[in-house]
Formats: structure tokens, sequence, C-alpha cells
């Protein structure tokens, strides 16, 4: 279902994430960032890298189609906006093969997934796309989630209907190269996510992937691939009081850490060995706002958010890092922009190390962006415009 709030295309609370309002210390449900139907404005971006380490960005654009725009070097900076077509209502999962190359995953506003993939060099260069089609209680808005197994498939998971988390894996002797849908159970409002820090390609610590997703109540609940006698261990609960759509990232050391909006602003998980499984949840205070997670280049995890509101005003990015055993986390820190508070983010990781951050600016009306810039103030630059697709 899809509801036109304020002018803008959101995913509601039905099928979507939810977030803090800070309102008599309620938590109220609000639009997560949300890609939408033709005609409306942009969809929040999303970051993958290339096997050469440019990184590309993916957005679905006023008119409803998938749009490009890619890093081409110090000459040219950036490539400008190239359409790859279609019609669609989600976000756009990335993931990256065994060779390097992209793929993307995206739901049609016929309710059907798409395959896009980058052909490499050898095989002509330009992207190829496939339907993938749906379960048969059909796809919900929330957007996909992709990860690559330790045999190099790929592997997508979505929410359908029926509230259950669906999945689909490439597959070296089936029809078209997948396995077609099968449900994994459960009964969801906020999901599916994987974990999807460099190198990890949603892989945990083991080479198993790991999916999470939480329930009306705001249960967060994990399920795992746990080998050839099992397949895939079943739902397990962690607890929890999830507001927002929760994003995972791998510590240094292999284990998994989830963060979502609680109360009290982003709430973490973390796994904490054969002793006790999972810590208990901890607040990392923070403005209310949508978040992501990435990996720095020493392997200490960062986070951002783009913030509701905060004594600046809404639509600032906030920040905060691993510093190590002596301080934990960082505390936050406020890296500006006049950005959409709204429309979502993701970071990506150049191939030099340095992190960059995606967002829309004011209103949805561009994509914008700002990087770790050593000489600059604060050590991140101002923020730029990518300009609009289309």
């Amino acid at each position: 279902m899809i509801t036109r709030l304020l002018g803008r295309w959101w995913r509601t609370a039905a099928v979507l994430a939810v977030v803090v309002a800070a309102a008599a210390g309620l938590a109220m449900w609000t639009p997560a960032p949300a890609a939408h139907a033709s005609n409306g404005p942009l969809g929040a971006p999303s970051v993958g890298q290339n096997s050469d380490g440019r990184l590309e960005i993916f957005s679905i654009g006023p008119d409803g189609g998938l749009w490009h725009d890619w890093q081409c070097g110090a000459l040219c900076g950036w490539s400008g906006w190239h359409s790859l077509g279609g019609n669609f209502f989600t976000n756009p999962a990335i993931g990256q093969d065994h060779a390097g190359q992209l793929h993307v995953f995206v739901v049609s506003t016929a309710g059907a997934m798409y395959h896009y993939w980058h052909n490499p060099p050898a095989a002509g260069g330009g992207w190829g796309v496939a339907s993938l089609g749906s379960p048969a209680p059909g796809l919900t808005g929330n957007s996909p989630a992709v990860a690559r197994n330790t045999d190099g498939h790929l592997e997508i998971f979505a929410s359908s209907g029926d509230g259950a988390i669906w999945h689909n894996w490439q597959c070296d002797g089936c029809a078209g190269g997948w396995s077609g849908w099968f449900s994994l159970g459960g009964n969801f409002q906020i999901g599916p996510v994987v974990a999807t820090t460099p190198g990890s390609n949603g892989e945990n610590g083991t080479g198993a992937i790991e999916i999470f997703a939480a329930d009306s109540n705001g249960t967060l609940w994990h399920n795992w691939q746990c080998g050839a006698t099992c397949g895939w261990s079943g739902w397990h609960s962690l607890g929890g009081q999830v507001f927002g759509e929760p994003v995972v990232g791998r510590n240094s050391n292999g284990q998994l850490e989830v963060f979502s909006d609680g109360q009290d602003g982003l709430d973490h998980i973390w796994q904490c060995g054969a002793l006790c499984g999972w810590s208990a949840w901890s607040s990392l205070g923070g403005p209310g706002g949508f978040a992501a997670v990435t990996q720095n280049s020493d392997g200490r995890l960062e986070v951002f958010k783009t913030a509701l509101q905060t004594p600046q005003g809404p639509g600032n990015v906030w920040h905060a890092w691993q510093c190590g055993a002596t301080c934990g986390w960082s505390g936050w820190n406020n890296i500006g922009g006049q950005t959409d508070p709204f429309g979502g983010i993701d970071v990506g990781r150049n191939s030099d190390g340095r992190l960059e951050a995606f967002t829309l600016g004011q209103a949805g009306s561009a994509v914008v962006h700002a990087w770790q810039c050593g000489t600059c103030v604060g050590g991140w630059s101002a923020w730029s415009s990518l300009g609009t697709p289309g």
C-alpha cells in the first residue's frame, strides 16, 4: 500500500519502518525513506562499489525509473545521471558478485522483483535486466535486501503480503539461473535487512548469511543459515523496541552489530561470543531519524543519521564512531547539510578508505553528498549536489 503524504509518495506504517518522534516522550509512526510512484520526487539513494573501487549510486527518479551515477575518475568526477528504465516503488538493493560486478534489485509498481546486472567488459559491458517475479502473496513496499553466499551466489530477501520473509537465490542448474521464491516464515512489518558492511557482502563472521526483521510490537528477530543439515535456523527473538528500520554492520572481529531507533535515540545490540550470544540492548542517544552504518578502513564501525529535529533544525546529518576500548563510542557530531529529513542516507567507502555519505537535498530535490576530507574543517567536505535524475 502506498500513501501520498504532503505531496510526497511514502510507504505507510503498515509495511514500513518507524522512527522516534520527540513529542511527550512518545514513539510515533512516521514515514520511512522511500521510493515512490511515477512523477513523484526522488527515492532515497543507495550506493555500491565497483570492482575497481569506484562508487556508484542508484535512485528512483521522478519518472519512477531506476537511475544511476558513478565516479569516473579525476578528469570528470561523476558521470551524471543515466536511466536504466522501469517503473519502481522501492529503494534498490545493491550486491556485488564474486567477480566484483554490481547487481541491483528493485520492486516494480506491478509488484515484481527486477534484477539488473552489470556485464563485465569481456561480455560487452552495459546492463542486463530480467524479472524475477514475486511470491504468491505478492511483494510489499519494503525495500529488498541482498547478500552473497560463500560459493559466490547472490541471494535476495523480500517481505510479502502474508507478512513472511521470502528468498530467492542464484542457482546454476535452475531455469533462468534463479531458484524461485521460497518462504522463511514470520510475520513482520519492518525488514528484511542483512549485514552490508564493506567486505562482508552480507555474510557474518562464519560466512553464513543472517537476516533481521521486526514485528508489529517492535521486537527484532533474526534467522541465519545453519548449514546443510538444517538450512535455516528459524526465527529467534532479540527483543528490543525497534522504531526504525534497523541497519547491520560487522565489527573487525567478524561479530555483527545491529542499530535501530528506540525511544531514547539510536539503540544497538551486538554479538558477544559463545558465553552470551548477543548483548543486551544499549542506547547511543542522538537524534531520531534514519540511519546507515559502514566500516572504516581500520575496521571501526561508524553510524550516520539524518535528523528529524535537532536544536540546529531538521535536515542535519550526524555521525558517531567506535573510538576504541577506552571510550567505546565518540558521541554524536554534526556534519551539517540542508538535507531532506525524510530522505534516508547511505554511505560508501572510497578505494582510498575515505567514507562518503549520500542523501537527498531539501524537499527531495536532488541527491547530495559529502566525504571525509583531511584538510576540511571537522574532517568532512561541504555538502555538494549531484543533481536530479531525468
